[in-house]
């Protein structure tokens, strides 16, 4: 009845089995035995997916210029990813991943680029060698995959372009949609789009162009605590204004629109509110408001309010057991299609208190939990059930404007845990142990519009 611990390889066991005949006599019987025991891990690769393609056989065909990323995702320990050129292509492939289960690597960890010389319509074939590895126990296991990569340049890919842009980290990229081909336009940071007013065709493009563009102003900063052991909550930042619209008309001066890319709010420190992130906006006329600013944990009532913004702060509560707590900010919620919620409010119960959380773009904020436990933010703005999947692909996020979550004993405790992950999100209150709150996270804008067709193959006449 006893269990037998088998480790992996040969292990030898001595067994004796003994049983008690009739007339009390006794029968014993021993013999060894070898168990081998063998582990070998599906290595099998669960999923390989070309951001520009989306296929998952071993073979694609990527429809893009120069530079566009490649995104794969290796469900091991860690993978090596190399690329060795053919004929004259110059091949830049590679990269070495160590994460847990569900490795994902993408342009900006490493850059992973084809570059190929050729006439359009030329196909050039590269072969990356992917080993993936997984960890059992002591021991390393490895397989190795041939993946086949073919580019083929697409003679309808734009090779020029109808706008320029200006600012920091900003960038164009190009997108085909049910058989179009978009130019699309990120703002990181506050630039200008240009359009030639020199040119015929611009000008006549523009006199039906229509744009279709995202804009999200800076989340909130959520509130700072006193720092003290006693429990006195901040409320979370609430999540910058969102305005999705599309088959829209600019208005252009001289051929160009300024774009307003809004920072994300400090946090408040000590028992401060938090700040209100930016606006973001496009020309003279579209403007999202940033995210109202968490209530501070503890100090005057006035100081636990979360402010008003594009989606409202949540509410701070203090002072254990006295009542103390912060009404949550107001959103701006359907004025001018805007997007965003009020935040929630503190909540204050004896000797326990909770922040109330951020309002986000989709939800209200949650009112505080009485018993310290944190409450989550208000929902994000999701691109894809927005049918706004172009978005994800240039940005490589879905979901924008979540609000920061309200502060409770299970908060965050490192600084760099509080501030908000995605585009327009509110920050985190900590826990009742921490003085300064989470940052907002800073806004983005995205435009785009049918791409310029290529001019027709000459007949060489």
């Amino acid at each position: 009845g006893d269990e037998i611990s088998l480790t992996e390889g040969i292990t030898e066991y001595t067994i004796t089995v003994k049983r008690e005949g009739p007339d009390s006599i006794s029968y014993e019987l021993t013999q060894s035995y070898k168990f081998t025991v063998s582990y070998e891990p599906d290595l099998a690769l669960k999923s390989i997916e070309l951001s520009s393609a989306g296929h998952d056989e071993w073979t694609h065909t990527i429809l893009v210029q120069d530079g566009q990323p490649l995104m794969f995702t290796v469900p091991y320990d860690s993978a090596i990813i190399a690329a060795s050129p053919n004929n004259d292509t110059e091949v830049n492939l590679a990269a070495n991943m160590t994460a847990g289960e569900g490795v994902l690597s993408s342009v900006g960890a490493n850059t992973w680029a084809l570059k190929y010389t050729g006439d359009n319509g030329q196909s050039i074939h590269s072969t990356a060698r992917i080993i993936s590895s997984k960890n059992v126990g002591i021991k390393l296991y490895t397989k190795t995959y041939i993946l086949n990569i073919e580019k083929t340049v697409d003679p309808d890919y734009p090779t020029s372009y109808w706008a320029t842009q200006t600012g920091t980290g900003n960038g164009l990229s190009i997108v085909k949609e049910d058989g179009t081909y978009y130019e699309v336009h990120t703002f990181i940071s506050s630039g200008t789009l240009s359009f030639p007013t020199d040119d015929t065709a611009t000008t006549e493009y523009l006199k039906t162009a229509k744009f279709d563009y995202l804009i999200v102003a800076g989340g909130g900063g959520a509130g700072g605590d006193d720092g003290s052991f006693q429990s006195d909550f901040p409320g979370g930042g609430g999540a910058g204004g969102l305005l999705y619209k599309t088959g829209q008309t600019l208005t252009l001066t001289a051929g160009s629109v300024s774009v307003m890319v809004g920072a994300g709010g400090a946090g408040g420190q000590l028992y401060k509110q938090g700040e209100n992130g930016k606006n973001s906006g496009i020309g003279t006329t579209i403007e999202v408001t940033g995210g109202g600013g968490g209530g501070g944990g503890g100090g005057t009532h006035d100081a636990m309010t979360g402010k008003n913004g594009g989606s409202g702060g949540g509410g701070g509560a203090g002072k254990s057991g006295n009542g103390y707590y912060g009404p949550g900010g107001t959103g701006k919620n359907g004025a001018n299609d805007i997007k965003g919620h009020n935040g929630g409010a503190g909540a204050s119960a004896t000797w326990n208190d909770g922040g109330g959380s951020g309002g986000g773009a989709e939800g209200p904020g949650v009112v505080g939990n009485g018993n310290g436990v944190v409450v989550a933010g208000g929902a994000p703005w999701n691109a894809a059930n927005a049918g706004a999947s172009w978005i994800s692909t240039v940005t490589q996020k879905n979901e924008f404007s979540r609000g920061g979550n309200g502060g409770g004993n299970n908060g965050p405790g490192n600084l760099g845990d509080r501030a908000g992950k995605n585009y327009g999100d509110g920050g985190l209150a900590g826990n009742n142990t921490n003085q300064y709150g989470g940052a907002g996270h800073s806004g983005i804008v995205v435009i785009r519009f049918p791409a310029k067709s290529n001019p027709p193959v000459s007949d060489g006449e």
